[in-house]
């Protein structure tokens, strides 16, 4: 029997990522977008900042299909951004998390305290991470 590896895995683009702060005077992104670096490889740079110390901070994630037009929402979730940092409860979370956690300055838990975060990291057209040129090795 082969045992599964990496290679096997779902291969998945990022086509659009939407950045929106509900207050901005307590959050603000700086920067958030995608770019295209080839037909096969995409690479997503955000900078945001935390004005106040934050204690209780939630993500809301929705992530749909494209097949004949799109469907409906396949994740729909809110996740408590505190408890994942603490003890990494939520599966799907956790699997974007690791693509650009190596590539972040998001590592401990709550509180956040006035503080610049940064994410860059981008998907080769193997599924396989990469540093990104914005990104220091």
């Amino acid at each position: 029997m082969n045992k599964p590896s990496f290679q096997d895995a779902v291969v998945f683009k990022f086509t659009n990522f939407v950045c929106e702060s509900y207050n901005k005077s307590f959050f603000v992104f700086n920067n958030c977008r995608l770019k295209a670096i080839n037909r096969n490889k995409v690479v997503f740079n955000m900078n945001a900042t935390i004005l106040h110390p934050a204690n209780d901070i939630t993500i809301r994630c929705r992530l749909f299909k494209k097949a004949n037009g799109f469907k409906p929402w396949i994740i729909d979730r809110s996740v408590d951004v505190c408890r994942y940092m603490r003890t990494g409860y939520d599966p799907y979370l956790k699997i974007v998390f690791g693509l650009f956690h190596d590539f972040s300055n998001i590592n401990h838990t709550c509180p956040f305290v006035t503080m610049n975060m940064g994410a860059g990291a981008d998907t080769g057209d193997d599924g396989t991470r990469v540093v990104s040129e914005a990104e220091s090795v």
